[in-house]
């Protein structure tokens, strides 16, 4: 929020240019920017929005930097949008749901998860099937299989559908939350940057699945490479650290068995390469 306007971060710089409309979003969210604009001069303490099309609605979180009020300061706010659900995160950081007219809903393969207000999404709807999709078929007739980095379970649901899943994430709510939904996903949480998952704890799995992000996992990829799990999927946002982590596996023996290459960006050079290691 840019002087009570919604606003994009501008290309290679931190200046902010207002928007009152954008043609690459979804017509539903882009019809909420009229609305929303109008509301923000009314409030404040509104620094950020961040907006989801969910399966069963449209999903919508304030980034505030005061919690006067409460959440009854923010009522007005979603009353006058035609939206599932309003979260508010507090300068804390925690999160607190305001009101929620359906169950927001996303189907990750063919399960249908509720999703916290700041879930971690692929930009798109049909790139995140692309993804999900190769992952459950290089993953098929594997068991159990470990999910790194797996943020709300994108992954661990549809394999879990098939196969025994270990999650594992560093953010706690996001493990909490996939407990909640599945007992038979057992979930961890960790630090994977200071403290990978070990070779002892690897060796009970025939797949792993990891999905870091832009930076990479080479702590992680380390203990992975010299594991000897018979099969490995990357997902990575980012061909640099990509390149560098694929060039661990390989120099341990790993070929690389197939590279699929998402363009879900768009407008953007950026891509999601989603890679499958055998050895």
């Amino acid at each position: 929020v840019e002087k009570g306007t919604l606003a994009y971060v501008s290309a290679r710089s931190h200046d902010r240019v207002t928007i009152d409309s954008c043609l690459i979003l979804l017509p539903e969210l882009n019809a909420l920017i009229a609305p929303i604009n109008k509301l923000l001069p009314h409030f404040p303490f509104v620094t950020g929005v961040a907006l989801t099309r969910a399966d069963t609605g449209i999903d919508v979180l304030l980034q505030v930097t005061s919690s006067d009020g409460g959440l009854e300061a923010y009522r007005d706010f979603a009353a006058a949008l035609p939206i599932a659900r309003l979260s508010v995160q507090w300068p804390s950081k925690s999160i607190t749901s305001l009101t929620q007219t359906d169950m927001v809903l996303m189907t990750l393969g063919d399960v249908d998860v509720p999703i916290p207000a700041d879930a971690f999404l692929q930009a798109s709807a049909e790139a995140q099937k692309i993804i999900t999709d190769i992952v459950v078929t290089a993953t098929k007739g594997v068991s159990p299989i470990v999910d790194l980095f797996c943020g709300i379970g994108t992954y661990s649901f549809p394999m879990n559908t098939r196969a025994r899943v270990h999650a594992v994430d560093n953010n706690g709510p996001m493990i909490d939350h996939i407990r909640s939904i599945s007992p038979k996903v057992s979930v961890a949480k960790r630090d994977l940057f200071l403290n990978p998952l070990t070779l002892e704890e690897l060796k009970k799995f025939n797949a792993a699945v990891i999905n870091p992000p832009r930076m990479g996992a080479p702590a992680q990829i380390k203990q992975l490479a010299a594991s000897g799990i018979k099969k490995i999927v990357m997902v990575s946002c980012n061909h640099a650290t990509w390149s560098r982590d694929a060039k661990t596996l390989k120099n341990a023996g790993y070929t690389l068995a197939s590279l699929d290459v998402v363009d879900q960006f768009v407008y953007s050079p950026h891509v999601e390469l989603v890679s499958v290691f055998v050895c």
